[in-house]
Parts: structure tokens; sequence; C-alpha cells
């Protein structure tokens, strides 16, 4: 009750008059026009002409301002001051409007939804397809990080993107590759300016699907190859990563007969943001090329198999999604051979040299090939890609072309393309042996469930 008396005299006497408040009888002057203001505590609310509501003492000093969009007028009650806000909505109008039920009338131009303060957060509705979808309006164009928690005991930058696109009330971000953001993630802007081609995105867990079809027309004879790959990759939470491939994968023919040559592997290791390693093995069909010149031309065809052991090295430096180039050396189990061409050089034709001779003396191992991988981002989800494999199951393969995502940003649902052209060339031992090679164009498709 004492605080109650004591507020009414010392509360001040105000008005306003043509956009300028009077304040015990003291006009004060300067800004631009005043709306309403009011007394509260000690202290007065001036709400101006252009939406800002401003905080003086009762000696004509100002404490502070607050933007308020939509503001048109003040009043106390319950020993608070409180905001009168209007809400604007644009309606659109023709001559069918004033036929029958009246309708709003609109004056002075086209009237337009004023842009609703922007928030320091927002919070993400839906994300599909690398759009995620906030509540809120933000400008077109706009840079934003996303902050999510997973299960880290905090929060963590998990994306970035820009907005595209702007609704009534929310807005829609696309977002850049290498960003995984869910539904109840916080959206914020981005303090610092930064590419939106990187290098090095983020690494995440994830399980993709591709193949590479790479067809050739064989040159100086009747008859098309191919020297396609297929494969499937799990990569874990944690820094490791197992995947299967089927490489090559090649099928062909020529009017002498058919042509397949097939390798296939497991491996598996340790995988960063920034580089990876890791060894697996499996088997592969055996090329002319695994063996040597005097094995091909001598060695009884019973003592050649038609698979091998094959053990794999890789390595990778640089992000999966990012720059980086790969390789992987190829290493085979085939038979030793000692041949002795009995004087005559294995240039001359040995058929009726009975001398001639190649004798099986165990396995070893010999280098089976490689196969080298450059991938440089050129565009927020596009990238510049070239291969060159060359293997001991008698399959060589250079191309060099584009890829992209054509859904998605590389996260759970995206839909990736690659194409491009070469050179590829096929050798086979067996049912005969054949030699193909020609241009070469490709066609891939991957998939991240």
């Amino acid at each position: 009750m004492i605080t109650f008396l004591l507020s009414l005299a010392f509360a001040a006497d105000l008005s306003v008059d043509q956009g300028v408040v009077t304040v015990d009888g003291k006009r004060w002057e300067g800004g631009s026009p005043v709306l309403a203001a009011v007394e509260q505590g000690g202290q007065i609310y001036l709400l101006r002409s252009d939406e800002r509501l401003e905080l003086w003492s009762l000696e004509g000093t100002k404490l502070g301002e607050l933007p308020l969009s939509g503001a048109v007028g003040l009043f106390s009650a319950g020993g608070r001051v409180w905001v009168e806000q209007r809400e604007i909505r644009a309606i659109p109008l023709d001559s069918r409007s004033f036929s029958g039920t009246p309708g709003p009338v609109v004056t002075g131009g086209t009237t337009t939804a004023p842009a609703a303060p922007v928030a320091e957060s927002a919070l993400v509705l839906h994300v599909h397809s690398g759009i995620a979808e906030i509540d809120g309006r933000r400008e077109t164009g706009a840079e934003l990080r996303f902050l999510g928690s997973r299960g880290e005991g905090g929060q963590r930058e998990v994306g970035r993107g820009r907005v595209v696109e702007v609704g009534e009330k929310t807005s829609k971000v696309e977002l850049d590759r290498g960003s995984v953001v869910a539904e109840g993630d916080r959206a914020e802007k981005e303090r610092q300016e930064r590419s939106h081609y990187p290098v090095a995105p983020p690494r995440h867990a994830l399980v993709e699907l591709g193949v590479i079809l790479r067809p050739f027309l064989a040159l100086d004879k009747l008859g098309v190859g191919s020297a396609n790959v297929a494969w499937a990759t799990l990569v874990f939470e944690k820094p490791w990563y197992l995947s299967a491939q089927l490489a090559p994968l090649a099928v062909g023919g020529v009017t002498s007969g058919p042509a397949v040559t097939i390798a296939g592997t497991v491996s598996g290791g340790y995988e960063t943001q920034y580089f990876s390693v890791g060894l697996g093995g499996g088997g592969s069909s055996l090329g002319p090329t695994a063996l040597s010149s005097d094995a091909r031309e001598l060695a009884d065809p019973k003592d050649i198999p038609a698979g091998v052991l094959t053990i794999t090295q890789e390595a990778r430096l640089g992000a999966r999604d990012g720059l980086h180039v790969s390789v992987r050396n190829f290493f085979l189990l085939v038979p030793a051979f000692s041949c002795n061409w009995g004087g005559y050089s294995y240039y001359y034709d040995a058929s009726n040299n009975e001398e001639a001779s190649c004798t099986k003396k165990g396995q070893e191992f010999t280098y089976g090939g490689i196969a080298l991988d450059l991938q440089v981002p050129v565009g927020i989800r596009t990238d510049i890609v070239g291969s060159f494999t060359t293997t001991g199951t008698g399959v060589l393969a250079a191309e060099g072309g584009v890829s992209t995502w054509l859904r998605g940003n590389g996260d759970k649902g995206s839909l990736g393309l690659r194409v491009g052209a070469g050179y590829g060339s096929q050798q086979t031992l067996f049912g005969g042996r054949r030699e193909l090679a020609g241009p070469m164009v490709s066609v891939g498709i991957r998939y991240r469930l």
C-alpha cells in the first residue's frame, strides 16, 4: 500500500500532442513523432512512429530502446507496461471482390506483409533431400549454421547452409555437403564467412551403394568390352569403415567368343575426416598380364588356375566427400613357373620346338596393378573426378568426368550421378585368349541409405 501511494506521489504528468510528449509541463522535442507514452515505476516508456520503444528517466535521460514491429499503442495494467501490436495481412483483389460479400479495400498501392523480426535462432521443422525447413522468416541468401545434440551431452555444429526460399512462416535452407541436420536442431546466423565448396566436409556415418558402367567399343575387330565396378560401403560413427567391391566386373566379347573378367574383395580399416587406410582380400580371375611373358607362351593351360587369391592395400588422403586422392594396390597369388626356350628366343614360334617347356614350381605373390581415384570439388554439390585402373585380371580403364548429387547433399537418401569418358581394354586367358581395347564412356549412380 505504501509503495502504491509513493508511486502516485512521484507520478509524472504526461501528455502527447501532435507527436510531441510533454512531461510535467516540459515539451520533449526531437526524434520521430511519439504515438504513445506511459509512466511506470519512475520511468517513461515512449512509442515512436518508426516502431521503436524507448525507455527514459523522469529527468530526461534516455536509458535504452527496443524495436517492435507492428506496435501501435501502449497501456499500463497490472503494474506492467503493455504494447499493442497489430498483424497486417495482404489479400489479393480483383473485380469479382466487389460483387457479393463486401471485402477489404486496398488504397495507396500494393500492401505486403512486413517481415517478422529475425530471431537469434530457429528450430528445424523438417529435413528432406538436402533441404532443411526452419520456423520463421529469414532473408534469402542468409548464411546459417546448425547446432544439434548427438548424444554427446551438449550442442555442436552439425551443418551449414543458405536460405533459398522464404514462405509466410518458414524458410527453406539448402544444406552444404557433409551437413547432417535433423528435426529439432537449431539454426542460427553464421558468424563468419565460409566457403560453400568445402574441401574437407565433416565425416559422418553412412551406407552407400554404387555402380559405374564403362562400356567401350573394340578397335580393329568386331566386339565390345567393359570395365564396370560396383560397391557397398559402410562407414561407422567411430573411425572405421567396411567395404565390398566388384572391381572389375567386366563382361564383353568379340566374334570369336565372350570375355568375362571379375574380381571381388572385402576390405576395411581406419578412417578420419582427412584420411583413411585399410587392408582387404578376396579373389579374382587371372589375366595374362599377371604372368610372365614366358609363362603366357609356354605354360600348360592346365597349370593356370581360373581364379587366384587377391590381397589389397588401400589409402585415401583427403575427405571422403571433399578433395581427395585414393589408391588401391592389388597383389595376386599366382603359380610360379620355370621356363626354358631350348636356345630359341621367345620371339620365334615355339610351337614346333620340342625343347621349349615350362615347369610349375609352386606359387608366388605378384604385383597385380593399381587403382587411382581423384575428386576435386568445383561446386556446392558437384565434383570433377578422374580414375585410372590396371589390374592383373587383364582390365585397364582411364577416364575423367563429373559427379554431382541429384538429390540431397550426401546425407541419408542422397542420390548421385557420375558421367565420364576415356579409354578401356580387356584381356582374357580362358576359353581362348582375347584382347579388346577402345574408346570408353561411363555412367554411374550411387545411393546413400
